[in-house]
C-alpha cells in the first residue's frame, strides 16, 4: 500500500506535465503565426526561439518547485515532451493548417481591395501627376522664350542708341565751313571731278591724226 501513493501521485504529475508540454506547444503557436504574418529575419526568428526556450525553462522550473520540490524528475521531462511532439501532431497540425488558410484569404481579400480602390486612384493621381509636370514645362519655356525676346529687344534699342550717339564724323563733316556749304559749290566740285567733253574730243581727235 505504501508505493500505491507515489505510484500515483507521479503519473497524476506525468498527466500534469503532459499538458504543460501541451500548452508550451500552444504557445509557440503564436510565434509561429507571427511569423506568417509578418517577415521577421532569421536573426529575428532566432531572437524568439531563445526568449521562448527560456520561457518555457523558467516554466519547467517552477513545475519542480511545484510537484516534486524542486527536484529534477525524468518522467516529468518525458511527459513534457510528450505533450509538446502531442500538440505538434495533432492540434498543431490543424490550427497551422487554419492559420494559412485565413491569412491567405485575408491577403487576397486585400490584394482585391488593392486593385479596385488603390490603384485606380494611384492612375489618377499619376496622370494629373503627368498632365500637370508637362503644362508646368510649357509655362516655363513660354516665360523663357518671352523673357528672351524683350530682353533681345532691349538690346537692340540700345544698340540703335548707341550707333546713334557714337556715329563717327567724316572728314568733310570736321570741316567748320562744311555745314554752310551752298548747294552750287556742291555742283561745281561734281563737275570739276568729271572730265570735260571738249577735252574728251580733243584727245580723240589727236588720236586719229597720229593713225
Amino acid at each position: 500500500m505504501e508505493l500505491l501513493v507515489p505510484v500515483g501521485f507521479e503519473f497524476e504529475t506525468f498527466l500534469y506535465a503532459l499538458l504543460l508540454g501541451f500548452a508550451l506547444g500552444l504557445v509557440y503557436e503564436v510565434f509561429r503565426i507571427l511569423r506568417m504574418v509578418l517577415p521577421w529575419g532569421s536573426v529575428l526568428v532566432a531572437i524568439q526561439d531563445i526568449l521562448y526556450w527560456i520561457g518555457a525553462g523558467a516554466v519547467t522550473f517552477l513545475f519542480f518547485m511545484r510537484f516534486t520540490s524542486g527536484m529534477i524528475r525524468g518522467y516529468v521531462l518525458l511527459g513534457e515532451g510528450l505533450g509538446l511532439l502531442l500538440y505538434f501532431l495533432t492540434l498543431g497540425r490543424l490550427i497551422h493548417a487554419l492559420t494559412a488558410a485565413i491569412i491567405d484569404l485575408v491577403a487576397r481579400f486585400l490584394r482585391l481591395l488593392y486593385r479596385l480602390f488603390i490603384v485606380p486612384v494611384r492612375k489618377f493621381f499619376g496622370f494629373l501627376g503627368r498632365k500637370s509636370g508637362k503644362i508646368y514645362k510649357k509655362a516655363v519655356s513660354g516665360a523663357k522664350r518671352a523673357a528672351n525676346k524683350h530682353n533681345f529687344h532691349l538690346k537692340d534699342k540700345r544698340i540703335v542708341l548707341y550707333n546713334l550717339l557714337k556715329r563717327p564724323k567724316k572728314p568733310e563733316d570736321s570741316s567748320p565751313s562744311a555745314g554752310r556749304s551752298h548747294p552750287s559749290r556742291r555742283r561745281q566740285r561734281a563737275a570739276a571731278a568729271k572730265p570735260a567733253p571738249a577735252k574728251k574730243a580733243r584727245k580723240s581727235h589727236e588720236k586719229r591724226q597720229e593713225r
